[in-house]
């Protein structure tokens, strides 16, 4: 007989309607082709689109009444470029997009902007009369993270050809200098086909945890002391255990956008469904088996293609907040349908310490509900 205590009782009152039935939805500001979401350690709220770069900026009224204003924060020059990932480091934000021009000329770009300088922009990283480029050795750059070491790891999405995850080493100018950073190390396919990748997505990093999208599905592989993703790792017992890439959730026929780490478990972007989905970590104690149970999934198209979502950071948004960025149809930036950043309130502030602690009992009780685990 399952033995609920108080958090459990609290899990199946509160949690259910965190990521399921009827979700209401809020449009923040409207982002053409809407990417990718970051907040800033300082609180500001970056968005990537298809077109720029945009710090989303809360402006109150004499009514107290509140809009959000998006400011362009992307090279002028650039404006046939589709912006991406976004990772932080320090006072540096990186992010990367694809340059297409006449059709067929494809120029790719990193870009960075330091964010303790006043009247920040992106800058080029990397230009588009670098005819010795490594960024243009990639399909399509996606999905940035940095790495423990410092490295950054961008995903090279290709729909045509196996890819994989490229390490990139970076070299940043002094403290109140006006230089840019510039490419070091480069090195593609770092982690790819052979290690269990075919097209990644989105990247994040927790800890030493490399969580990466890659079509179909979520991964997760184990840094190891070096910053490097080792072939083996070693298990709490310290048996050797391969490091190929854990597989979090699949689906066929999905496309996964972005995903967000959370509590040791990841909520994900499902975009051709219009779904969000939270897949939980649980252990089962009795036999240091790992399981990923589904504990939350919106309804079908809930979201117009769905491409990234992250919990609401202070000061303008809380631990209550979800923020989604609906891209809608892929390149079209002008119609209602998509091209947003939405927010959909939660039941359960995300930022609360016994958050965890209640998903880990709701997954814990779905696992012996579905007869995998025993109730010990």
């Amino acid at each position: 007989m399952n033995r609920y205590n108080w958090r459990a009782a609290l899990a199946a009152a509160i949690l259910p309607p965190l990521l399921s039935g009827c979700l209401e939805k809020q449009t923040i500001v409207a982002i053409p082709d809407a990417e990718n979401i970051l907040f800033t350690s300082d609180g500001q709220l970056l968005v990537t689109g298809g077109k720029g770069i945009y710090r989303i900026d809360a402006r109150t009224n004499a009514n107290g009444e509140t809009a959000y204003v998006p400011t362009e924060l992307s090279p002028p020059e650039l404006n046939s470029c589709n912006y991406t990932g976004m990772a932080q480091l320090g006072d540096w934000v990186l992010t990367s997009c694809v340059e297409t021009r006449w059709l067929v000329i494809r120029n790719n770009h990193l870009l960075a902007a330091n964010l303790a300088r006043p009247d920040y922009r992106f800058e080029f990283v990397t230009r588009r009369d670098d005819t010795q480029d490594p960024f243009d050795a990639l399909a399509i750059p996606n999905g940035v993270a940095f790495a423990p070491d410092g490295a950054l790891l961008v995903a090279d999405e290709n729909f045509f050809a196996t890819s994989g995850l490229t390490r990139i080493t970076l070299a940043f100018p002094e403290a109140g200098s006006v230089e840019s950073p510039h490419i070091t190390g480069f090195q593609r396919d770092w982690i790819a086909g052979g290690r269990g990748l075919g097209s990644p997505n989105g990247v994040r990093v927790v800890g030493d945890q490399l969580f990466v999208s890659d079509g179909d599905s979520v991964k997760r592989f184990q840094f190891d002391a070096d910053g490097d993703i080792p072939a083996l790792v070693t298990d709490s017992d310290g048996a050797y255990q391969t490091n190929l890439g854990v597989t979090l959730w699949r689906k066929p026929g999905a496309i996964v956008d972005d995903i967000m780490p959370y509590c040791g478990g990841v909520a994900l972007t499902s975009f051709l469904s219009g779904r969000l989905h939270y897949v939980a970590s649980y252990t089962d104690p009795a036999t240091g088996r790992e399981y990923f149970p589904e504990l939350y999934a919106t309804p079908w198209f809930a979201f117009e293609n769905p491409s990234a979502l992250a919990i609401g950071q202070g000061p303008m948004f809380d631990g209550g907040d979800l923020l989604i960025t609906e891209k809608g149809i892929l390149f079209e930036g002008k119609s209602s349908y998509g091209n947003k950043l939405t927010r959909s309130p939660l039941t359960l502030n995300l930022h609360d310490p016994d958050a965890c602690l209640l998903i880990q009992e709701e997954a814990r009780n779905k696992l012996i509900q579905q007869g995998v685990i025993a109730d010990t």
